[in-house]
């Protein structure tokens, strides 16, 4: 097995709910906390509304908390943010433990 497959495959059992998307959102979330959505969908190549999907379903997941910064709640969410909550934390240094042994 090669190592690539070998680490989705520890990362899927980490968090076998979050894409490989929605964990490279949390780390760029991690890496930059002033990131927004459009800095973020600009960063990975998908739309805002994309990003904002992917949040929504961190959100359910209970890995962040949605910040609202600079617009009007439930208005423009391009511009909102998201904070990570601890078990995003903990779930990234896992991964970390994993893509950098």
């Amino acid at each position: 097995m090669n190592q690539t497959l070998k680490v989705l495959k520890e990362l899927n059992a980490l968090q076998p709910e979050a894409s490989i998307v929605q964990m490279y959102i949390l780390s760029l979330i991690r890496d930059k906390e002033s990131i927004n959505y459009r800095e973020i969908s600009l960063l990975i190549g998908i739309s805002t509304a994309g990003v904002t999907g992917q949040v929504d379903r961190l959100v359910k997941l209970g890995l962040v908390e949605r910040i609202h910064r600079g617009s009007i709640e439930g208005q423009d969410r391009r511009y909102g943010g998201a904070k990570l909550l601890p078990p995003a934390i903990e779930l990234l240094e896992k991964v970390d433990g994993i893509t950098n042994p």
